[in-house]
């Protein structure tokens, strides 16, 4: 099991206080969170190896085959609280982003990662380091199931189960507005198989981010363009095509939920492959790929 001890080892803050330690027969002293914290009494602290968990930010790979990134604590609004440095060198790197891409969860920013490894000084950037070696894959799964289930606990607590489906999908669609990627494989799978059927609709496309840490944002100032239109369309299509866990788990989202259930006109989520799901289709119509949602279309 995980030990949460973590990153917020990175947010100690020990002011007015001066500590010196020999490390290696030299004195270290390490800088964190704007106070002084003596590298070596932590590296003792947790000797023989410790994970922490937090979230991934300012991923970059080095060509020797070496990988820094900064595990972070967030608080409520989204700002970082505490912050600790990571470095997986050579084999150490490959074989853990062999197994989180194995697992769905390719390292990237933004996924919630539990990393074993010694803490460290960087005593040229007086900073605490942690040498990571292992990865616990299954905490990063067991994260995203937790966050999927808090997202679809408030749908219910909130009363936006079901909300948008009291609008009936239109038998004769004339225009819809189309929310995904303009540079994607599912805006062309959506069009290709209307083309196919041939389908007269007008297709009016919003051009969203579909992972990442501006999907919210984009989908919702979309979201907001559409209800305020003094002409609606007849039905708007959310979509994007497959990819990782946490690539899709942007789309749980309570925020999203909200504008779907106070939308005038039907919605249809379609995201990702058959077997993916998404907190969305709690509130909305759905379908379960891109393809799906537009023949979907073309039967009505």
């Amino acid at each position: 099991e995980v030990v949460e001890t973590a990153v917020v080892v990175a947010g100690l803050v020990i002011r007015a206080l001066v500590a010196i330690a020999l490390v290696g027969g030299r004195l270290v002293v390490a800088l964190v969170g704007g106070g002084l914290v003596v590298a070596a009494l932590l590296a003792a602290a947790f000797a023989g190896g410790t994970w922490v968990v937090g979230t991934v930010q300012g991923l970059r790979r080095g060509r020797q085959g070496t990988t820094w990134l900064d595990l972070v604590d967030l608080d409520a609004a989204e700002q970082v609280s505490a912050r600790l440095r990571v470095v997986l060198f050579g084999a150490h790197a490959r074989t853990i982003e062999e197994q989180l891409d194995a697992a769905g969860f390719p390292l990237e920013d933004g996924l919630r990662l539990a990393l074993f490894g010694e803490l460290g000084a960087y005593a040229s950037r007086a900073e605490i380091q942690l040498r990571a070696t292992r990865v616990d894959v299954t905490w990063s799964q067991g994260e995203l199931e937790l966050r999927r289930r808090r997202v679809l606990a408030a749908i219910e607590a909130e009363g936006l189960t079901g909300r948008n489906r009291r609008h009936p999908l239109p038998l004769l669609p004339l225009r819809v507005a189309l929310l995904t990627s303009a540079n994607g494989d599912a805006l062309h799978d959506v069009l290709e198989t209307l083309r196919q059927h041939h389908i007269p609709l007008d297709v009016e496309l919003h051009d969203v981010r579909v992972q990442g840490r501006d999907l919210e944002t984009t989908v919702l100032r979309a979201l907001d363009a559409i209800r305020e239109a003094v002409a609606p369309p007849d039905l708007v299509m959310l979509t994007r095509g497959g990819g990782s866990q946490s690539e899709l788990s942007g789309w749980d989202s309570v925020a999203i939920a909200r504008a779907l259930a106070t939308l005038p006109v039907p919605a249809l989520v379609a995201i990702g492959h058959e077997r993916d799901s998404c907190a969305l289709e709690a509130v909305a119509w759905s379908a379960r790929t891109p393809t799906a949602a537009a023949q979907l279309l073309a039967s009505s």
